[in-house]
């Protein structure tokens, strides 16, 4: 984070503090509000970046303001390790982001070798910031990205099967059960396929069957679940 501070001058009269032990502790009632509020102001965002693959290192841009909740980076190091450990390659992967924001799943499975990803982004102001994360990675030829959502326009996705979906939508909303459901229903599951859960720590997560957990982890207020549908539903 980048910090910006104004320097703020108070004249106090050295006499009055001398005589009035109280005029020190007034003067620091009296910077402390502008002080804070000259900070939260002017702190800016690290840009996050694509951690691994052939575009390593790339900055990426991200939406701000309430409600806004990009993965962290080192939650998306550990998301992508538990992934690797189970699928042994991103190669030729088809990939679902359907929770798209600003692309961070999606385009680093993309430039970990995913052969396809699709994005879903329903908001007009997220969807052209990944717009534009997608052109600065020239991932054009080997991405769709679709404003709609999800899964009401899963349709537009020209009838793709997935090996992996990549699921962080908004905590509060409750979408994840839904979602898997509506996955097993439009049939868009390839036999073995991951579908990855981001959800708050704190809250239970109901996993509808047939899915089951594979892998269940915790990264301070972030959860993340790895489930995959039970071999005899297969």
């Amino acid at each position: 984070m980048l910090f910006c501070l104004h320097l703020i001058v108070v004249d106090i009269d050295k006499e009055s503090i001398a005589s009035d032990k109280g005029a020190c502790s007034l003067a620091a009632k009296a910077i402390s509000p502008l002080l804070s509020l000259t900070m939260s102001t002017t702190i800016k965002k690290t840009m996050p970046n694509i951690i691994a693959g052939k575009r390593k290192g790339a900055k990426l841009q991200v939406p701000e303001g309430i409600g806004v909740r990009p993965t962290l980076n080192r939650v998306r190091e550990a998301l992508f390790s538990m992934l690797f450990s189970e699928l042994g390659t991103f190669e030729d992967c088809s990939v679902l982001d359907p929770f798209a924001g600003a692309g961070l799943l999606g385009l680093e499975a993309w430039s970990r070798g995913a052969a396809h990803v699709d994005f879903v982004e329903q908001n007009k102001a997220h969807f052209a910031i990944l717009k534009k994360n997608i052109e600065t990675l020239r991932a054009q030829n080997e991405v769709t990205a679709i404003l709609g959502q999800t899964p009401r326009d899963w349709a537009r996705l020209n009838g793709r099967k997935y090996d992996l979906v990549l699921c962080d939508p908004p905590y509060a909303e409750g979408l994840l059960p839904g979602t898997l459901q509506a996955l097993v229903q439009n049939e868009l599951l390839n036999p073995g396929a991951i579908v990855s859960l981001e959800s708050d720590a704190e809250n239970p997560l109901e996993i509808p069957e047939p899915f089951e957990i594979i892998k269940d982890r915790k990264y301070g207020k972030c959860r993340i679940c790895l489930v995959q549908l039970a071999v005899s539903s297969c």
